[in-house]
């Protein structure tokens, strides 16, 4: 998975609204990150994962969201708090 973005902010929120994708319309459900990069204004991310099947997630993820969005970089990476809408 590779997205483009201006800013961090953009490209967590857009990566998590890809995993929330995946899950509510792709029916796959990612379990492992296995590589996830930030390049300027690139974030790459390798998942492993599996479909869903007929299991239905408890409660489903509409999006993520700009607002109450919080991301910095501390000495041993990134921390971030994201509100997701349901």
């Amino acid at each position: 998975m590779s997205l483009e973005g201006e800013a961090v902010e953009d490209l967590l929120v857009g990566w998590l609204n890809e995993l929330i994708y995946l899950v509510n319309t792709r029916r796959w459900l990612p379990a492992r990150v296995h590589q996830l990069s930030l390049e300027g204004t690139t974030l790459r991310a390798e998942l492993e994962g599996a479909p869903l099947g007929e299991a239905r997630p408890a409660l489903e993820i509409k999006a993520a969201t700009f607002g109450g969005l919080a991301v910095r970089r501390e000495p041993d990476g990134w921390k971030a708090t994201a509100i997701l809408d349901v």
